[in-house]
């Protein structure tokens, strides 16, 4: 019985782009976003109003965890692609709740 090998392709950057959105969201410390800093250091505002507002970084997120899943979506053919989306679709779940809920911090 031949196992069949999947290819390494696009859709393998599906679970990465997944794991850089997470790493965007991840707080540290005195409720530090590493998003932000790493948005700051881009020179992108991480909030609307200085440090309060609107959080850019989470919508950051919420749009690489979309383009995780379409990615993964498109290229279920190659190696991790369908993880990638079925875990897109979990985070999705989660981002859009924390949205509707305001459970920023």
């Amino acid at each position: 019985m031949d196992k069949v090998r999947k290819r390494v392709g696009i859709g393998t950057c599906s679970p990465i782009m997944l794991v850089l959105a997470l790493i965007l969201s991840f707080s540290f410390g005195n409720n530090i976003v590493l998003g932000d800093v790493i948005l700051d250091s881009f020179g992108l505002k991480a909030w609307s109003n200085g440090h309060v507002g609107v959080h850019y970084t989470l919508f950051y997120a919420l749009a690489m965890v979309v383009i995780a899943y379409f990615i993964g979506d498109k290229y279920e053919d190659h190696r991790w692609a369908k993880a990638g989306k079925n875990s897109a679709i979990f985070v999705l779940a989660l981002l859009t709740l924390i949205i509707i809920f305001n459970l920023v911090f």
